[in-house]
Formats: structure tokens, sequence, C-alpha cells
């Protein structure tokens, strides 16, 4: 059987979402800093790289969509999540050599029809469509890209205009 994955990568909470288009189960990945030298950063990718492997090696995976690097703000913040994206990127590909990156505006449009929606907006149009109600932003993304990839990947038809659009460029 088939499944596809939809990894929202954070240094916080990395959430996970997998399945084959019928059920589907999330798992979050909370991470907290062990301090600011180098090895305590890597310490913690380690970890955290470690735990979500763990968690995925078990199952055959088809495609796994990842939410792409956004360079908006905080750019210090931002080279720690390129670290951490980096080494799992790094691993990932040892249980999928379908690795697919989505940018951010590519899943907002997805999602909600509109590729600027704010994160509540998101939340707000997964639970309509999907009848899921997230509390943490981390696995609503996580499930949409999910939802990106069963539609991309050709498991499920997509329900809109703007999910065909979105999903264009990955077939």
């Amino acid at each position: 059987m088939s499944n596809i994955v939809g990894i929202d990568a954070s240094l916080t909470n990395t959430a996970v979402v997998i399945g084959d288009g019928r059920e589907w189960h999330a798992k979050e990945f909370p991470s907290k800093s062990l301090g600011e030298a180098v090895a305590d950063r890597v310490m913690r990718y380690d970890l955290l790289v470690a735990s979500i492997l763990d968690y995925l090696k078990s199952h055959f995976i088809n495609a796994i969509y990842i939410e792409s690097y956004s360079f908006g703000h905080n750019l210090a913040g931002q080279s720690r999540l390129c670290e951490l994206g980096g080494i799992l990127r790094w691993h990932l590909v040892d249980l999928s050599n379908r690795i697919v990156e989505v940018p951010p505006t590519t899943l907002k449009k997805f999602v909600t029809g509109k590729g600027n929606a704010p994160k509540d907006v998101m939340l707000a149009h997964i639970q309509k469509r999907w009848e899921q109600l997230f509390e943490s932003n981390d696995v609503g993304d996580a499930f949409g890209l999910y939802q990106l990839g069963l539609v991309a990947e050709g498991i499920v038809e997509p329900a809109t205009v703007a999910m065909a659009q979105a999903v264009k460029g990955f077939k």
C-alpha cells in the first residue's frame, strides 16, 4: 500500500501526517533548545530527526511532501530551520526517493484557494473541507501537505480548480 507523508518541519514542533487516502495518522515531535553551541544545535536536530525517522521507517512511503523554506523574517531563526531542514531531507531520501518541496503560498492556495491566507484561515478551511479540527498550525500544515500529496500523486481527485492549479507543477 502506498503512503503519502506531509511534513511541516519546525524547531519547536514538527508535525507529520502519513496515510494512504483512506486512513491517516498525525504525530507531533516537540523539540527544545539544548543550547546555542554548534554541538548543542546539532544534537537537537539529530534527536528530532531520529524520532521522525523511527516513526516513519516502518511504512512503505511513496512520496513525502514537505513545506519548502520561507525567508520572510527572523534570519537567525530561519538559518537554524534550514540546518534542521537539510539534515531532515538528507535522511528522508532513505525512506523515499520522491521528496517534494511545496512553497508555503502553494500550500495555502491548495487549502484555501488563495496563496496569502493566514494560519487561522488555513485551519478553518481544513475544518470545513475535510472535517478535521486541529489546534496546532503545525499539524494543520502537515495535513494540508498530505492532502496536496494525495491529489498530486493521483490518489484523490482535486475538489476545486485552485487545488488542480496548485498541484500542476508536482505531477
